[in-house]
């Protein structure tokens, strides 16, 4: 497991914490067994398209331009190149440019990780040129501002419009007490396609939502450092654009809830009709 990195680290079991100049007490084999997956695609540029993948691809089985295919008429890139040290994003050269306003479709077969093993099932991924953000193209769709003890907030996202939006350009905020904009978040810090018809859930930890939720896809999640500040008795949830533009806010209150609720602790609010303010 050459590539393991973080997979191959954990706590020390010992008694007393460590254990210098011994072996360590949680030795043991730990073989890679799982598939590479591909997450996402972006583009660079026109003729530029990036994939990333969730674990270190071998830079050299991995470099064949035949192990790509985009669709829409584009075919085999002229050439892959891996990006170091990380080696788990991918950059295709294409030989015709993308054009705005269609989706395509990547497709990876015979990619292997650092031991060899190829793709799986999970090998495809949209990519298109993303437009900007105008009002309610994206909207606040589930609020959770009230964990339980061992959780943490969350908000989820919908594109309800007909455009994809690169979410590096997108903002999560609060207002404070004066009713101005702060604590302003950046969704992420890189490039990231939301489609239309897609949900995203931003929290500070997903691995807590997913213990106490039933989340279809894993994958649709983004973490933050820190998360806005949400009051457990009322708030507000702002985005923004990259222009400071407002896109959606909500200004909750608790007493939203349905007053047989008298535990609202963990108990979400949930948007019902995605064209009404």
């Amino acid at each position: 497991n050459p590539c393991g990195g973080k997979e191959n680290w954990t706590a020390s079991e010992d008694h007393s914490g460590g254990t210098p100049c011994l072996p360590n007490s949680v030795s043991a084999p730990n073989p890679d067994v799982s598939t590479p997956r591909l997450l996402r695609a972006y583009p660079a540029d026109s003729l530029q398209l990036v994939l990333v993948f969730d674990e270190p691809l071998d830079s050299v089985r991995s470099s064949m331009s035949s192990s790509y295919q985009v669709d829409n008429g584009i075919g085999n890139p002229l050439s892959v190149t891996l990006s170091a040290p990380s080696f788990d994003h991918v950059n295709l050269q294409l030989p015709v440019p993308i054009r705005r306003g269609l989706n395509y479709t990547v497709t990876v077969q015979g990619a292997t990780d650092c031991t060899g093993q190829p793709t799986g099932i999970y090998n495809t991924a949209r990519v298109a040129l993303p437009d900007h953000a105008d009002s309610l193209d994206i909207i606040i769709n589930e609020i959770l501002f009230n964990p339980k003890s061992d959780g943490n907030d969350f908000v989820e996202i919908y594109n309800r419009g007909d455009k994809v939006i690169n979410l590096k350009n997108m903002y999560l905020a609060n207002r404070d007490v004066y009713g101005s904009i702060s604590n302003i978040r950046q969704l992420s810090d890189e490039d990231r396609l939301f489609f239309p018809g897609e949900f995203m859930v931003i929290t500070e930890n997903k691995n807590l939502v997913l213990n106490q939720y039933f989340a279809k896809n894993s994958g649709a999640f983004i973490e933050l450092s820190s998360m806005p500040s949400f009051g457990d008795d009322e708030g507000h949830v702002v985005l923004l654009n990259e222009a400071g533009r407002v896109i959606d806010q909500v200004h909750y209150q608790d007493d939203w809830h349905l007053p047989l609720i008298t535990d609202p602790e963990g108990v979400s609010l949930e948007r019902i009709d995605y064209l009404e303010p």
